[in-house]
């Protein structure tokens, strides 16, 4: 299985990846751009941008993707 595949699957059980879990859970450093190669194919995102904080007070920020099941066509969920 590919690291494409993969995140395709987790993302197609419903569950929300991000830089982190992706790297953890494929090996893929890749996220937002497979995401987005994703959408051109015509699959449909939740992205949630998540901020925060370093030990050093600077400030950084990160995004969920979830598939939205409802919205990306059926055609592409099976």
């Amino acid at each position: 299985m590919t690291q494409q595949e993969a995140i395709l699957t987790i993302l197609k059980e419903g569950k929300t990846l991000n830089i982190l879990t992706a790297f953890k859970q494929t090996g893929s450093m890749k996220l937002s751009t497979r995401c987005s190669e994703f959408a051109k194919q015509g699959y449909v995102f939740k992205k949630e941008r998540v901020a925060f904080k370093t030990k050093y007070k600077t400030s950084g920020y990160y995004f969920n993707y979830t598939l939205d099941l409802k919205k990306t066509p059926k055609r592409l969920l099976k």
